[in-house]
């Protein structure tokens, strides 16, 4: 029952606690740093559609969809990459329509980090 638990979650914590050996502290503090991370990448990859600038928003997307997978945030990884992806093909138009997504799994996150206390 937990594995479905963790799949709805924003984070599969089993799997970020085995990266981490068990240490639930320093898993919080890292979720912290990440939503931090993902504010100020968030308005790199904002101005980087809006500027038509690629490869500043494969830059911006692939790092948070690289640092979201290192924590188990899966859901958030996923559409990250769907973005990245877009960019990827020059796509920037659909990436910026996909943003919503993205921000919504943020938002997801930052409840999910706050409950953690």
């Amino acid at each position: 029952m937990t594995e479905s638990r963790d799949q709805q979650r924003p984070v599969n914590e089993d799997e970020a606690l085995e990266r981490l050996n068990g240490d639930r502290e320093f898993l919080n503090e890292l979720l912290s740093d990440f939503i931090q991370m993902v504010d100020e990448e968030m308005e790199s990859l904002l101005n980087a559609l809006r500027g038509n600038d690629t490869s500043a928003a494969v830059v911006s997307s692939h790092g948070m969809k690289g640092a979201a997978a290192n924590l188990s945030a899966n859901a958030f990884a996923e559409e990250a990459r769907r973005i990245e992806m877009l960019c990827r093909e020059s796509r920037l138009e659909e990436a910026q329509e996909n943003l919503q997504g993205l921000q919504a799994r943020l938002e997801e996150l930052r409840k999910y980090v706050s409950s953690l206390g």
